[in-house]
């Protein structure tokens, strides 16, 4: 079985909780304050935003960021994408681990191609979850973030699993979307989302059936134009 070779890494203390976003770990966030929870996934894409455009030997998807949330996996992100660090590069379908059961479509490159590259903080957010379409950084066994990503495809939830939730005192709206979208909890205030898929979330799950390597042909990043065509 092909996986992504990554396991849940293990955080380290930040410092006092001041928001519900930002560098904090899964402890600091718990226990969760359900009217301090908004699914900024959920909110409309705001003409001026910056959204990129992932284009694949198979089909193009889009994604728009979360700057207020984990500004350095956006920064990241986007200048990897700037300096073509994703162009030529393969996503691959499967599980992080060896012990996942969710697939993920993971890409991304070595900072040590990029000038500048560097690893940096998990930036962890009550307001982002692993909803169908998010984008995460794929971090190792350390708190640093990377080159790397993963997107979360479209799979249900079980209910023991949103039972399990709900005995963890997760937000009542946070479980109902994950009963009505799908996705994979598990990963959820482990993995830094900092972007999701607003466009062609079709073709992601196409190339998570499909189980086979495809390459990136361009990553760009561009300001969101409504009436573009």
């Amino acid at each position: 079985m092909r996986w992504c070779g990554v396991v849940t890494a293990c955080s380290v203390a930040l410092g006092a909780l001041s928001s519900l976003s930002g560098c904090v770990t899964p402890d600091d966030l718990r226990p969760l304050d359900p009217s301090r929870v908004s699914l900024l996934q959920m909110e409309p894409l705001l003409e001026g935003e910056d959204i990129a455009i992932v284009s694949t030997d198979s089909g193009q998807f889009r994604l728009r960021f979360f700057p207020s949330e984990a500004p350095l996996a956006v920064e990241n992100f986007q200048s990897l994408a700037r300096e073509g660090c994703f162009d030529g590069t393969s996503l691959l379908s499967g599980p992080l681990s060896e012990e996942s059961e969710d697939r993920v479509l993971c890409g991304g490159c070595s900072l040590s191609r990029v000038s500048g590259g560097k690893p940096f903080k998990k930036e962890i957010s009550a307001n982002l979850w692993h909803f169908p379409g998010a984008v995460s950084v794929l971090s190792g066994r350390t708190d640093k973030g990377s080159g790397r990503f993963f997107i979360t495809g479209s799979a249900s939830v079980g209910e023991e699993t949103l039972a399990d939730l709900a005995e963890q005192n997760y937000p009542p709206n946070v479980i109902h979307a994950f009963r009505s979208l799908g996705g994979a909890p598990e990963y959820s205030l482990e993995y830094s989302v900092f972007a999701q898929v607003v466009e062609g979330l079709e073709v992601v799950d196409g190339l998570l059936s499909k189980g086979e390597p495809v390459r990136i042909q361009s990553v760009s990043i561009v300001i969101y134009d409504p009436n573009a065509g």
